[in-house]
């Protein structure tokens, strides 16, 4: 005859399914909050680097006279320490212009920047603009 203890020691199988269960759902959840979480930090970082590079290019226009008064569109590629590429390999495309303003074009200038990351990276960040009005240099 067996003796049957109702007050056994441990843990049944089922619970210890059903904690297994549970602790691999929140291990789930926890993972691809840390994948969104990334990719938003490298998102911000970005965008820290092309506002960086679309001020310093700002900056660059409004001490140069010369392209204060006849104006300007061109355009570069920048790699991610903000260097010069030959080429389309780089990280930023940056677009800068210099135009007469529509109010007083004899006296002031619109200088605009603009940063883009290439179709192709990871993360594609929203454009980076800035613009400013300068007064024209005689």
């Amino acid at each position: 005859m067996r003796n049957e203890s109702h007050d056994a020691q441990g843990f049944s199988l089922i619970e210890v399914l059903v904690a297994t269960g549970i602790l691999g759902a929140a291990a789930v959840a926890l993972s691809g909050l840390c994948i969104t979480s990334a990719d938003a930090l490298l998102a911000a970082k970005q965008r820290s680097i092309a506002a960086t590079i679309a001020s310093a290019r700002l900056e660059e226009l409004l001490a140069d006279t010369e392209t204060l008064r006849s104006g300007v569109d061109a355009s570069d590629w920048i790699n991610a320490s903000g260097g010069s590429e030959p080429d389309a390999g780089g990280w930023y495309r940056r677009r800068w212009i210099v135009t007469a303003s529509a109010v007083a074009p004899e006296r002031l200038v619109v200088a605009s920047v603009l940063v883009t990351t290439p179709a192709g990276a990871r993360l594609h960040v929203h454009d980076i603009r800035l613009v400013t009005v300068a007064v024209r240099p005689q």
